[in-house]
């Protein structure tokens, strides 16, 4: 064998080595860092609620999606840089139907909004989620902790299919 045969395999053998190297090195960070937009903040807007469902609802609303939007983003999340997408959800519309008590009287709740991706890459996604209600014999002693309840299963299907949006 030539010296210059021997000159060509080191060199394809480097070049080879140095490829699956690099792909070994992307696979690891992208293991480590979480796909998709990184957010520098989470707004959420409940204000069109306050006068379809009252103060008490957007605010619970409000409460309930900017915690779950924290926890399902929180991978996500990239306060310092200057460079990370806004993230704010404004909230249009909460409906709690009605039900009776049984499988039969199970009710659909719905929130429906609009998500806009600011900075970077604008998107507006509107959005709407829904979550099935099974009254319990208790529930209308404590409506209010019921509802809240309720509106807080609402928001985590929210952000839930928030999450699941191409190329968020």
């Amino acid at each position: 064998m030539s010296t210059r045969e021997l000159t060509r395999r080191a060199a394809v053998a480097s070049l080879v080595g140095s490829v699956l190297a690099g792909s070994a090195a992307k696979a690891t960070s992208q293991a480590t860092e979480p796909a998709g937009l990184r957010f520098r903040s989470v707004e959420v807007d409940t204000s069109p609620l306050i006068g379809q469902s009252g103060e008490v609802t957007a605010r619970w609303a409000r409460e309930a999606l900017q915690a779950q939007l924290a926890q399902t983003f929180a991978a996500r999340m990239a306060r310092a840089d200057s460079r990370a997408a806004t993230l704010h959800v404004r909230i249009d519309s909460v409906v709690l139907g009605a039900g009776g008590v049984g499988r039969e009287g199970d009710a659909i709740d719905s929130m429906t909004g609009v998500a806009t991706i600011a900075g970077g890459r604008e998107a507006s996604i509107p959005l709407r989620a829904t979550s099935v209600y099974s009254p319990a014999a208790d529930d209308e002693e404590d409506w209010e902790r019921t509802n809240q309840r309720r509106i807080a299963a609402l928001a985590q299907a929210f952000a839930g299919w928030l999450a699941r949006e191409p190329g968020l």
